[in-house]
């Protein structure tokens, strides 16, 4: 007996039909994948120094309560302020990337953009316009020394282009990325403020070289507490030398303070980082 075209056809297409319901339902599994699976990655990327609570949606648009701890075990922490949104899409490109939009209300006047995408030769992260502003205070949840000093006022962390990269096991940094303090002061001085700082990271990592440095500058805005310092991060090891000195006049308002960030090296002067 011979089946009917249709039945040879039906049965043609059966396995197609198969395949395109479970790629449907893989998809719309993808989809609605919880938020709460990018916790342990971003956790154990950031050395536990990045906490996550309270995360809420799928893992392509959610928000959560972003904390800063000490690292593994501390329980200490600080959570910024108010809850952090992200959207997050695939980009068509011939390498395979995923779009990034992240949003916070209280310190983002508008949403941070980056571009992930993962080819052969490793990732590669880059980074828009970035401005985010909020309090010193969470500087606090790293642990010692910050949670010693107490320190208050006002955090910016800036950039204008960031690229991030990993190739062959080593992560390499291209642009600036600035951490500007603004009117800090401390809960153990009566000097208030303390001052005004910057911290800019520096990379000019560029195809090839696996082993392109950071460079770290720290230096004094303004105010009676003198902060300086350069290092790299090179091979996987910092070097970074700094000293903390008073502005004259205000050495003894400021004993405390200085003996606090380091070893003494001279009756002002102190190293800071080895």
């Amino acid at each position: 007996m011979t089946l009917p075209a249709a039945s040879h056809a039906a049965r043609r297409l059966w396995p197609w039909a198969t395949a395109g319901a479970l790629c449907g339902a893989l998809a719309m599994l993808g989809w609605q994948l919880p938020a709460h699976w990018l916790t342990p990655a971003v956790e154990r990327a950031t050395g536990e120094r990045i906490r996550i609570a309270d995360v809420r949606g799928t893992l392509w648009n959610g928000s959560a309560v972003l904390s800063l701890a000490a690292g593994p075990g501390s329980h200490e922490l600080r959570a910024l302020p108010g809850r952090t949104h992200w959207r997050l899409r695939p980009s068509l490109s011939v390498v395979p990337a995923l779009r990034l939009s992240i949003d916070q209300a209280c310190c983002l006047d508008r949403p941070a953009q980056a571009r992930i995408a993962i080819g052969p030769d490793g990732l590669d992260l880059r980074l828009g316009a970035l401005d985010w502003h909020g309090p010193v205070e969470v500087v606090q949840g790293l642990g010692t020394p910050w949670n010693t000093l107490g320190f208050d006022g006002r955090l910016r962390v800036s950039t204008q282009a960031l690229q991030l990269r990993r190739r062959h096991g080593q992560m390499q940094l291209e642009g600036r990325l600035s951490l500007t303090a603004a009117s800090v002061s401390s809960r153990i001085s009566a000097l208030r403020p303390l001052g005004s700082y910057r911290f800019d990271i520096d990379g000019d990592a560029t195809p090839g070289e696996a082993k392109a440095p950071l460079r770290f500058t720290l230096a004094t805005l303004q105010g009676p507490l003198q902060l300086r310092g350069q290092g790299a991060w090179a091979a996987g090891q910092l070097r970074f030398r700094g000293e903390a000195q008073a502005e004259s006049g205000r050495e003894e308002a400021l004993a405390h303070v200085l003996h606090l960030i380091g070893n003494r090296n001279g009756p002002i002067a102190l190293r800071v980082l080895r």
